[in-house]
């Protein structure tokens, strides 16, 4: 990320008035890494993977599939940063984007699946 920009920081679950989606804006060409904060209480996690789907007009565009690894319960948050990415450019790239994150582990069990868009634009 950029040290010109700010975090971008959502808690989750969303808020019921957002109805589970979030937006935003990126700028083309610009790099950015997804850092994830959470915690297990319970029981252990196994193969925590995390699945990024992206499609713009209806086509799947992009597919990241990363392994986080296996977590304990503790009382402190987990922090994990994923590989820096990069957004596409030129006007092709340029647009609206949907979006959905899932977490699952290796039973396939799902602990957040997430619809999001974003959009991305001009770089000024």
């Amino acid at each position: 990320m950029s040290n010109n920009v700010e975090e971008i920081t959502t808690s989750l679950p969303v808020e019921e008035s957002k109805r589970g989606h979030l937006l935003f804006t990126l700028k083309e060409g610009v790099h950015y890494r997804l850092k994830l904060s959470f915690t297990v209480l319970h029981n252990i996690v196994s193969g925590l993977t995390c699945i990024n789907t992206v499609w713009k007009g209806g086509i799947q565009v992009d597919r990241i599939k990363g392994m986080l690894g296996t977590f304990a319960p503790q009382k402190d948050a987990y922090v994990e940063t994923l590989d820096e990415e990069t957004t596409p450019s030129g006007v092709l790239a340029r647009g609206i984007y949907k979006a959905k994150l899932k977490f699952e582990d290796d039973d396939k069990r799902c602990y957040l699946e997430l619809d999001y868009s974003f959009e991305i634009k001009k770089k000024s």
